[in-house]
């Protein structure tokens, strides 16, 4: 489905097309002389058909189409901007060694922990169907998701190309559950915006326990393994390590 954007872009396309054909069948069908030589010519030339057609046209048609291709290219731009903004904070989360020495701090001073491991489904197709720039809107959304779920001071970092860790402290694997799930429903039934029009997405995440005492090395393998599981079972679901 095009974007608003767009719609507005042909919308005066159209316009001026249809108004420019109406100036072209009114002139071949017009008896006006092909030169004005009077003030009176002028007069009449001014109340004709083909006259009042191209008052119509450069008076109101054309400002209409230049002013709305402005703001099209205006918004455009300022979405290329958000777009890249949403890059350079994916970027910086895109970091697995900055994530793990978080998530070790955080491991020491927790009783009980979970690790989620999350993978965005498919996302070489996403890549190959939307372009690269509409791929990089999913991450985006998808990162969002993750960020604005109920926080409880867990730590989100992206640690792959569409991969991502959470570390929900003081979380057994009954809330983990509820956590993962909500962002897993919630990114399922999110329609993203990918330039081109919208599109939606899903990921499948694996779960897996610990305690200060759990080696943080250890409990992201265990996450990923079941994530692998989720990957083999269909994809879109949540598994927890047993």
């Amino acid at each position: 489905m095009p974007r608003g954007t767009d719609r507005a872009a042909l919308a005066v396309t159209d316009l001026l097309a249809a108004a420019l054909c109406v100036t072209v069948v009114v002139a071949l069908f017009s008896t006006m002389p092909r030169e004005i030589t009077s003030a009176a010519t002028l007069h009449s030339y001014l109340a004709s058909d083909l006259g009042l057609t191209l008052v119509v046209s450069s008076t109101v048609v054309l400002p209409v189409f230049m002013v709305t291709t402005l703001a099209v290219v205006v918004i455009d731009m300022i979405r290329g901007s958000t777009i890249r903004a949403g890059l350079r904070r994916i970027d910086r989360r895109a970091q697995p060694a900055r994530f793990n020495r978080r998530a070790e701090v955080l491991l020491r001073t927790t009783e009980r922990c979970a690790m989620i491991v999350a993978d965005l489904d498919f996302f070489k197709r996403v890549n190959d169907a939307l372009g690269h720039a509409g791929g990089d809107r999913v991450l985006i959304a998808f990162t969002r998701t993750l960020s604005e779920s109920p926080k409880n001071g867990r730590i989100v970092g992206r640690i792959g190309g569409e991969e991502f860790a959470v570390l929900l402290p003081r979380s057994d694997l009954d809330a983990a559950v509820e956590w993962a799930e909500g962002v897993r429903t919630r990114t399922a039934s999110h329609s993203i915006d990918v330039g081109t029009g919208t599109a939606t997405a899903t990921a499948s995440f694996g779960i897996a326990a610990g305690d200060a005492r759990t080696q943080l090395t250890t409990l992201i393998d265990a996450a990923d393994k079941a994530l692998y599981t989720a990957e083999l079972g269909g994809r879109n679901q949540t598994i927890v390590s047993r």
